[in-house]
């Protein structure tokens, strides 16, 4: 009896401890994923006007099991190379001509309406979402410069359930790839 009251919290401490670690596991995972997949969105959609709407699609879909509330923001921009991280400027907010920052609040904005017209919050106009960096002033070419590079910066909170860690930890993720290259004839 003795014995099983000496050992009983640690063993329980220890059962919390990787019930705990496999949740974080699983944020870190869900929140990779989602990066990769929107980066992937961001290369095929390049310079369409669509290409920030369905980049948060994506993530909003890949995050969706962890819970949309979780996600602080995703910045979608430009970057220089493939190991570039996302510019701090952008963490607080879009920047022309590098970078546009969301939340999942923007993702539920639709791209049209009901008759099926364009709504103003998506497509480079004045006061849409997209503007700072317009999608469709991204290079394609592969017989000027180069294609540009796109970097898709997502950011969630991971709370703990017991509380024997902490309450919450924030994990972020940053995938930087190239747009689809295209030759201009």
């Amino acid at each position: 009896m003795v014995e099983a009251a000496m050992v009983t919290p640690i063993f329980v401490l220890f059962l919390f401890g990787i019930f705990e670690f496999g949740l974080l596991l699983r944020s870190h995972l869900t929140v990779t994923a989602a990066s990769g997949q929107a980066a992937r969105s961001a290369s095929v959609a390049a310079s369409s006007p669509t290409a920030d709407y369905l980049i948060l699609q994506t993530v909003a879909h890949a995050m969706e099991p962890q819970g949309l509330e979780n996600v602080q923001r995703v910045v979608v921009f430009k970057a220089g190379g493939p190991g570039d991280a996302v510019p701090p400027p952008c963490l607080d907010n879009s920047v022309a001509d590098l970078c546009n920052r969301y939340t999942m609040a923007d993702a539920a904005l639709p791209y049209v309406d009901g008759s099926g017209s364009k709504t103003p919050n998506w497509g480079c106009e004045t006061g849409s979402r997209d503007e700072a960096w317009c999608p469709l002033d991204r290079k394609t070419d592969i017989d000027g410069a180069g294609p540009d590079y796109v970097g898709v910066y997502v950011e969630t909170r991971h709370q703990y359930l017991t509380g024997f860690i902490g309450t919450e930890e924030m994990l972020d993720e940053t995938t930087v790839v190239r747009l689809e290259p295209r030759s201009i004839r």
